[in-house]
């Protein structure tokens, strides 16, 4: 039986589900999965590598961590999630999702709506799937002769950047689109447009990604999100693995995993001249109908 390490991203609901898939994989295929906490030091990896001699890794780059190069390695197949065109990524063997693919529905879904202005909030730190997001959806703004304005956090704090978030979206032509780099941010947005006296979806339309049902569903009014197949993704993430430890290390591949589809909630929902009764009834009949 052969030993597989799966290292650990952060503890959001797209990494717990991406480990799961890796999971599932391991055991229809008589993997021996360990899971470990970040990898930042040669070190941790020393010790890694002396308890379970392990004949391949599978490593979740979210959040910051595990940043080791992956020559660290050594002749060990390693897989990253990660974006390919990362500079820190380089020619590694890489699973991400299609950043325009996800741009360009939650472009769909607020173009629709014919609003006079259209906004990106930024996720708290520069990492490249931030980036790539931001940029596809300004690219697919502009070839409707729409443009976009960006929020960059400054603090990393979510109380403080709220009321910062608050202020800047005051200042902005309404009706107002906002692309949420994820569904954490896209709680934030709906947080600061209740301190900021801005009517959801009314003033704001509001989309995320991930949907993250938990926060998408606890949230008032219910957010609108991009649903990523993060299960598939650890699934191909392991099948990848699988492949590179029976052929051994060969040139560096990468591989997509699926953008699904739109959930509307009512955060995107508007409703021209229609009773508040009439779309909490709307509302109402999605969560129940089915």
């Amino acid at each position: 039986m052969k030993t597989v390490i799966y290292v650990k991203g952060s503890e959001r609901y797209p990494d717990r589900r991406k480990q799961a898939g890796v999971a599932d994989f391991a055991r229809g295929h008589g993997w021996n999965l360990q899971t470990v906490g970040a990898i930042d030091t040669a070190e941790q990896l020393k010790t890694i590598l002396e308890l379970w001699s392990p004949a391949g890794f599978i490593v979740n780059r979210a959040a910051g961590l595990n940043r080791l190069p992956a020559a660290a390695y050594g002749r060990r197949p390693v897989l990253f999630f990660e974006f390919p065109s990362s500079p820190k990524a380089g020619a590694f063997n890489c699973v991400y999702n299609d950043a325009r693919q996800t741009a360009a529905l939650v472009a769909r879904e607020l173009l629709r709506l014919d609003l006079v202005g259209y906004a990106y909030v930024n996720w708290r730190k520069p990492v490249f799937w931030n980036e790539c997001r931001r940029k596809a959806f300004f690219e697919i703004l502009s070839l409707h002769e729409r443009r976009g304005q960006s929020y960059v956090p400054t603090t990393g704090v979510p109380a403080t950047e709220v009321r910062a978030l608050a202020d800047w979206l005051k200042g902005l032509p309404r009706p107002l689109g906002v692309f949420a780099a994820n569904d954490t941010i896209a709680q934030e947005v709906s947080a600061a447009c209740t301190l900021a006296g801005l009517s959801v979806p009314d003033d704001v339309s509001i989309v995320g990604v991930d949907n993250d049902t938990e926060v998408c569903e606890g949230n008032t009014p219910t957010l609108s999100s991009v649903e990523l197949d993060h299960f598939r993704s650890g699934q191909l993430a392991a099948e990848t693995l699988e492949r590179m430890m029976k052929r051994g290390l060969t040139k560096a591949e990468s591989v997509v995993y699926p953008t699904l589809d739109l959930v509307r909630r009512e955060s995107s929902r508007r409703l021209t001249f229609v009773d508040k009764a009439v779309s909490s009834a709307v509302e109402r009949i999605r969560r129940e109908a089915c």
